[in-house]
């Protein structure tokens, strides 16, 4: 099937009557095999997931099933993702405007109104068992399940009528959300603050330390041997386990702590009001429990053994953040170069 324009609504679902056909019944049938009611959330990204309109987005779902992370709260960032893609923007961003409250009462109520459709469709799904033949099954489809798909497929369309009906107010508010998104401080992977976001976070902390008298400390951790992962795994592994990490990092720490992203696979942790001794615990903490647990991919039979390297510094009242980064940066090469899975303080330096 030739690759739809991902971003057009009208022509995202279009297809041959023998392919759209075909696509929905794989789509049940997944749904069904996986256990997960076929409600119109999810039956859409699994028909995304399936359909591969959207490659990208489909590996992440395709992703999720793999690592068994699939539930009510992936499904609602997936489905975020989904319409973040079909408006060409995030809905995530910041704004007040009418036009974005208008179509998000219009989405508000295109969701409510597909309970109705849920329980047809659930219905008719539900009968299937009383069919043995391939015949009558496929009768069925035909006659009950496509028709009341094709309800919801109606319905969706006609949330993007309301769309079209606002398209210079919608032109103006993708103007708006693409400078937006220019300043965005959010790694769109794992979800947690980019180098940006770092940045802006790290300054702040640096003005109260200097202004409260309190030091901070930082560490650097880095993914050993990331390249042999992707390399051996996929890239498509080597993202899930990127995300897994930024999970378990933001679980590990509390309070005031925060982790971002800074690098392709290096993460920043800065821990407030905290000691040098306590920080190296902190980080030999973090090692230990990413170390401890192996990564299973259902695609491959082989364990995943992550390990990551640490660098830690403390931060000295009214340094430039540049000479912090530094330090905490080369404490990282040495634990990299001291044999990797280990944690090496400025002390060393």
């Amino acid at each position: 099937m030739k690759n739809l324009n991902s971003l057009d609504l009208p022509h995202r679902y279009q297809a041959s009557l023998k392919d759209t056909e075909t696509l929905c019944a794989k789509t049940l049938r997944e749904l069904k095999t996986k256990k997960i009611p076929p409600n119109p959330i999810y039956y859409t990204l699994f028909y995304e997931w399936i359909s591969q309109i959207d490659s990208d987005l489909s590996a992440t779902i395709a992703e999720t099933l793999e690592f068994d992370n699939y539930d009510d709260a992936s499904a609602q960032i997936l489905f975020n993702m989904l319409w973040s893609k079909v408006l060409g923007q995030s809905l995530q961003a910041e704004t007040t405007s009418e036009i974005l409250n208008e179509l998000l009462d219009s989405f508000d109520h295109w969701l409510r109104s597909h309970d109705h459709h849920y329980l047809i469709l659930n219905g008719k799904i539900e009968t299937l068992h009383q069919f043995f033949s391939k015949e009558d099954i496929l009768q069925h489809l035909q006659q009950e399940v496509l028709p009341s798909i094709k309800a919801y497929q109606d319905d969706t369309f006609q949330l993007h009528q309301q769309i079209i009906q606002s398209q210079q107010e919608i032109k103006q508010l993708q103007t708006e959300l693409t400078k937006a998104t220019s300043l965005a401080k959010t790694d769109e992977l794992t979800n947690i603050p980019n180098r940006r976001g770092f940045n802006e976070k790290i300054k702040a902390m640096i003005d109260n330390a200097n202004t409260q008298q309190q030091t901070f400390s930082l560490l650097l951790a880095d993914i050993d041997l990331f390249k042999n992962i992707n390399d051996q795994f996929g890239h498509l592994i080597g993202d899930s386990i990127l995300r897994y990490l930024a999970r378990l990092l933001k679980n590990l720490i509390k309070g005031q702590d925060f982790v971002a992203r800074v690098g392709g696979k290096e993460f920043a942790i800065v821990l407030p009001d905290t000691s040098y001794s306590d920080a190296l615990k902190v980080a030999n903490n973090i090692r230990s429990k990413i170390a401890a647990k192996p990564l299973q991919a259902k695609s491959n039979s082989l364990p995943i053994q992550l390990t990551v390297s640490i660098g830690v510094a403390i931060y000295q009242l009214n340094e430039p953040f540049e000479q912090l980064f530094d330090r905490a940066d080369r404490c990282l090469y040495q634990a990299k170069a001291n044999g990797r899975h280990r944690t090496v303080g400025e002390d060393a330096l």
